[in-house]
């Protein structure tokens, strides 16, 4: 009987840690951002039946600059679209494939802001052909 009291308390307990450690991180999710506060996504909802509806974290593009029209409080709009397969680029005579890749537009930096430890967005953003990577891709495909 002990032992069962015991193990019931050790998974109640483990079960609580792993509760608060998601609702955690779910509240803390973006909060780096300077104006987190201030920053909204558009989902989009599609009713399937009476029972089942669908999320999706996208919108259309133009929903974006007609939102902005026609609600005054909104100061900035930028898109992104998630790249679904292999981004495979060529740097020299070697190609690099990464799995996880997006496109942004050139408001993505007046919404977002990141810490560049080389180039700036601004340079990034005279550039259509260019592309920011994390400190740890660089050492990854270009050495230290």
């Amino acid at each position: 009987m002990t032992m069962i009291n015991v193990a019931g308390l050790g998974i109640g307990m483990a079960a609580t840690v792993l509760i608060v450690l998601w609702v955690q991180n779910e509240l803390s999710f973006d909060k780096f951002q300077p104006d987190a506060e201030n920053i909204y996504r558009i989902k989009v909802r599609i009713p399937i039946s009476k029972k089942e509806t669908w999320v999706w974290e996208n919108s259309q593009y133009v929903l974006g600059d007609f939102a902005s029209r026609q609600i005054p409080e909104i100061a900035d709009v930028t898109r992104l679209k998630a790249n679904y397969g292999d981004l495979n680029m060529r740097y020299g005579a070697k190609i690099i494939t990464e799995k996880k890749a997006a496109y942004v537009d050139g408001h993505w930096f007046k919404i977002f802001h990141y810490d560049f430890i080389d180039g700036s967005a601004d340079a990034f953003l005279k550039h259509p052909f260019s592309l920011i990577i994390t400190e740890s891709a660089a050492k990854k495909y270009f050495g230290g």
